[in-house]
């Protein structure tokens, strides 16, 4: 066997004992140097590859259940949704029973600015709606890590586009259901509100046949009162998501 073949054939498991103990050993010796610094970062990298950190441990996100408590006042159903941004969970509210939506940033502490500004942005908009087609946003708060959230009504439905294919509505029906929705936009319009992600999947028609327009994620507020045929087109059309 050539020199050097055990080590190569030693056990991942192993080596990355040995270098662990390497590196607390050098560590009590003596005070760090310039070249301790630079050996220990390459025991930690070797360490690092041999013991790669998963993913899910390397950027936390909200868990698909979090402990109770999590949410002040809360129970915590189960999840709804899991999009690129934000986790929306089932409730009920402890004091009044009442069956809630709770809205948080997928990422959590791990968002980047421009991720919690636009979140405080959503609550801001979307709680100044008060119309019986826009999902009502009634209670904003701070989870148990500092984190921000929201609360909004509870919708048992389905989207709007599922709905009308599964309903088999007449034609006149259907007009009913956009009509209604139209009704909803206009009126976050003249409060210089633009969803700018109208679309099937963000409107959904509850038991009782009443469409309710959420997710105010991309909202922005529109400065001057009037709007022109750009904007329109925009709130109608929606953007992808960023």
């Amino acid at each position: 066997m050539e020199p050097g073949a055990a080590q190569r054939q030693e056990p991942a498991s192993e080596r990355e004992r040995k270098l662990i103990e390497a590196a607390r050993q050098q560590a009590s010796s003596h005070p760090p140097s310039p070249d301790d610094t630079h050996t220990s970062a390459s025991l930690l990298s070797e360490a690092t590859r041999l013991s790669p950190v998963p993913a899910s441990a390397a950027s936390p996100r909200i868990p698909v259940q979090p402990p109770p408590g999590f949410f002040p006042g809360y129970e915590i159903v189960r999840e709804l949704s899991r999009g690129g941004q934000g986790v929306v969970y089932e409730a009920v509210q402890a004091g009044t029973k009442r069956s809630v939506a709770i809205k948080v940033l997928r990422e959590g502490f791990h968002a980047s600015d421009s991720a919690l500004r636009r979140f405080e942005r959503e609550i801001e908009l979307a709680a100044q709606l008060n119309h019986p087609n826009v999902v009502a946003v009634f209670h904003s708060g701070v989870a148990a890590d500092g984190q921000p959230f929201y609360v909004m009504d509870y919708v048992d439905g389905i989207p709007l586009h599922e709905y009308v294919r599964q309903s088999g509505l007449a034609l006149e029906q259907v007009l009913g259901l956009y009509i209604q929705v139209c009704d909803a936009v206009a009126h976050a319009h003249r409060r210089g509100v633009i969803h700018r992600d109208l679309k099937p999947s963000n409107i959904l028609v509850d038991k009782a046949g009443v469409p309710k327009i959420l997710d105010f994620g991309l909202a922005v507020r529109c400065r001057s009162p009037f709007f022109s045929l750009s904007h329109a087109a925009s709130a109608v059309s929606g953007h992808p998501a960023a």
